[in-house]
C-alpha cells in the first residue's frame, strides 16, 4: 500500500512540474493568482468548496437538510485535499485568501478513498443517503469506464468557485493549466457534471456530454464530459 501511495505521489510529482504555473500571471486571468493548494491550507479550501457545492443536485439529494449539508460537507472534502494524489490548485485574492479550487487526478493516478474516510461518509449519509450516493457514484464509475477504458486521461474530480467570486473567471483560471497540459501532451480530459447550471461553462472550454444518468427520474440529471486534447 504505501509503496503504490509514493509512486501515485511522485507521478503527480512529475506532472505537477509540467504544469508551468509561473506562466500563468494574474494579468493574463482576469486578475486571479493561481497557485498549488499548500497543506496548511486544507481546512479553508474544504469549506470553499463546500459553499460552492451546497446547493449541488448530488449533494442535495444524499443530505435534503440543509444545516446537515453545510456542516457535513466540509468533512466529505477535507480526505481529498490532505491526500497527496491528486494535483490541487487554487485561486487566491492578494492576501491569500481562496476563491476557488480545483482537484484533479492525472494520468496514471487512480482515484481512491481511504477506508476510514469511507466508513466515516457512510455514518454521517445514513443507511438512505449512502445507497442514492453508492447508486449514482456506480453509475458514474460506470459511465466513465465506458468513455475512456483504460485510455490515459486527467480526472477533474472537484472544482469549485466560492459563490462571492462566481462569473469572475475563477473556475476558467483553475481549469486553464489542466487543459494547456492536455493539449500539449494529447490526452484528453473527463469529469462529471452534477450541476445542469454548469453545463455552458463546461461546454465553452470543450467539454461535450458523452454520458447522461439520472433520466430515469431516481436522481437529478447529471453528466459525464469529456473534452477531447485540440491539436
Amino acid at each position: 500500500g504505501q509503496q503504490l501511495e509514493q509512486a501515485n505521489e511522485r507521478m503527480t510529482q512529475q506532472w505537477i512540474t509540467k504544469l508551468n504555473l509561473e506562466d500563468y500571471t494574474p494579468e493574463k486571468n482576469l486578475g486571479n493568482l493561481i497557485k498549488l493548494h499548500p497543506s496548511y491550507q486544507a481546512s479553508e479550501a474544504a469549506h470553499i468548496l463546500a459553499r460552492s457545492f451546497r446547493f449541488d443536485p448530488f449533494y442535495v439529494i444524499t443530505t435534503p437538510d440543509d444545516e446537515k449539508r453545510i456542516e457535513a460537507l466540509p468533512k466529505k472534502f477535507l480526505p481529498w485535499l490532505s491526500n497527496e494524489d491528486p494535483i490541487k490548485l487554487i485561486v487566491t485574492d492578494q492576501k491569500g485568501f481562496i476563491k476557488g479550487v480545483n482537484i484533479t487526478y492525472p494520468p496514471g493516478v487512480e482515484i481512491k478513498m481511504d477506508e476510514g474516510a469511507r466508513q466515516k461518509m457512510r455514518d454521517e449519509l445514513g443507511e438512505e443517503g449512502w445507497k442514492i450516493f453508492s447508486q449514482v457514484l456506480g453509475q458514474m464509475g460506470k459511465g466513465h469506464h465506458e468513455v475512456l477504458g483504460d485510455t490515459p486521461h486527467f480526472y477533474v474530480l472537484f472544482l469549485g468557485t466560492d459563490p462571492a467570486y462566481q462569473r469572475q473567471g475563477v473556475g476558467g483560471t483553475l481549469l486553464k493549466p489542466i487543459l494547456d497540459l492536455a493539449d500539449r501532451e494529447g490526452i484528453p480530459v473527463y469529469l462529471d457534471n452534477t450541476t445542469p447550471n454548469n453545463d455552458a461553462f463546461y461546454t465553452s472550454h470543450g467539454f461535450v456530454t458523452k454520458k447522461i444518468y439520472g433520466e430515469d427520474g431516481s436522481f437529478p440529471i447529471m453528466k459525464g464530459m469529456l473534452r477531447e486534447p485540440k491539436k
